[in-house]
Formats: C-alpha cells, structure tokens, sequence
C-alpha cells in the first residue's frame, strides 16, 4: 500500500517543490522503510527505469549521514543528457565525476568484486548530475526515500574492461579552467570492481535481479561540487573528455 509519505513526495515533484524529509515526519524511520518509500515513489513516477547508481560511497560522508554503508538510487532515462550540451534546471546541482558500467547479462544472484567486469558490456566515464532537492539538511533515509538525489548524466565513449583498467583512470574536472578536483577511480570504495559488486549486490537484494543492458554508476570519483553557471570539462585519462555547461 502506498504510504502517506510517498503521497507528500509525489506531490512535491509534480509542483517542482523542494521534497520532504522523512527524517522529519517520522524521526524513527529506518533504512528499509527508505528503500520501500523510494520503490514507491519512482512506480508513481511512471518513468523508463534505465539503472541504478550508488551514492556516498565515501565513509566520511556515510558517517555524516548517520549511515554505515552506501546507498542506491535509480537512474531513469528521462535523465540521459549525453546528447545535450547544456544543462538547465530550476534545482540546485551537485556535480560528480563516475564511471558507469553497462550489464550484458540478467544478473541474479550476489557476486564477489573479481566476477564484476565479466558481467559488463563497456564501461564509459561520466558525469552524474545530482540533486538532492530535499527541504532541509538530508539525513541518509532522507536521501534514499527520495531517491538518492537522482536527477541526471552524461555518458562519454564506451570502452571494453578488457582494454583498460577501471581503477587506472586518473579524472580531473575543470569549471571555467579551474581545477576542481583530480582522483584516481581506485579511490573509490576499494576499487572499482568492489564498488561495482557492492552496487549489484544491493540492487539484487532490492529488486531480486539486475536486468540486462542497465546501467550502473558506481559513486562518485572525488568530492561533489555545487553546479555552476559555466563551462566543465572533466578529463578520464586515456579515455573520452566531457564537456558540457550550466546555465
């Protein structure tokens, strides 16, 4: 049954208000009660699921959050800016340098980290545009509930796993010629693969399998950094640049 929660945030989406803590309607809210909350909210948003991403893969950030590990979002492909290169929207962004790995199999059953690239088709680097939208500062049932500030990305080049390491990658991002960051992909979690396995593993364990031909972004590559008005350009090693602007 659809909760009286899910009924706030829909609310809030279809009036382009900024969404409810569930924090703060319900200060006992566990995780699974998140999780529900959010499978709810994105069956009411009728949209073309694509993926999943993870997010605060950082543990610094989790323990900000009150959480201990990661958690997921889905990514719809309402969101798929790759054929666009500027972006506009009435929200604050945040924006994060990933890689994204797409499936060529149904994935079924949980995996150890040294089977995950088997699993993939490609792998690309990208930019994950992330809006948390929440009305006050997000708590970690506060971010899953609502979707894990799932908003938007940009894909670049596929590239074969078998070609180049994930983990190699060095990425540097850039917004008007300045230098955000620069990190290398193994930084995240305890590499790649980990990350990767951690997120089909979660999304098993919430949905039972990971389709083929879905997407997965495996957490952010550096810090996150509020969205600008201007042009970026995020640099992946020997693989594509992005480029793309805000207005």
């Amino acid at each position: 049954m659809k909760s009286a929660f899910t009924e706030k945030l829909i609310h809030a989406h279809q009036s382009n208000d900024k969404y409810p803590n569930l924090s703060a309607d319900d200060p006992l809210a566990t995780m699974p009660l998140a999780y529900e909350i959010q499978k709810q909210f994105v069956e009411q948003l009728n949209e073309e699921v694509i993926g999943y991403k993870a997010a605060l893969t950082a543990e610094p950030l989790q323990k900000m959050m009150g959480i201990e590990e990661p958690i997921s979002g889905i990514l719809f492909n309402s969101g798929d800016y790759s054929n666009q290169t500027t972006i506009k929207s009435h929200r604050d962004l945040l924006i994060e340098t990933e890689l994204g790995f797409q499936t060529k199999v149904a994935i079924t059953k949980p995996i150890q980290p040294e089977e995950a690239y088997s699993l993939m088709e490609c792998f690309y680097p990208m930019i994950e545009v992330a809006s948390p939208n929440l009305t006050s500062q997000p708590s970690g049932v506060d971010l899953v509930a609502s979707n894990s500030a799932s908003f938007g990305f940009i894909k670049g080049t596929p590239t074969d796993c078998n070609n180049v390491d994930p983990d190699s990658i060095d990425v540097n991002l850039n917004h008007e010629g300045n230098n955000l960051h620069s990190n290398l992909c193994s930084t995240v979690m305890s590499g790649q693969a980990h990350a990767l396995a951690w997120l089909i593993n979660q999304v098993i364990s919430l949905f039972g399998e990971v389709k083929a031909n879905s997407l997965l972004m495996s957490g952010s590559v550096g810090p996150a950094h509020p969205g600008q008005p201007g042009s970026y350009s995020a640099e992946f090693g020997q693989l594509d640049k992005i480029k793309f602007e805000i207005e």
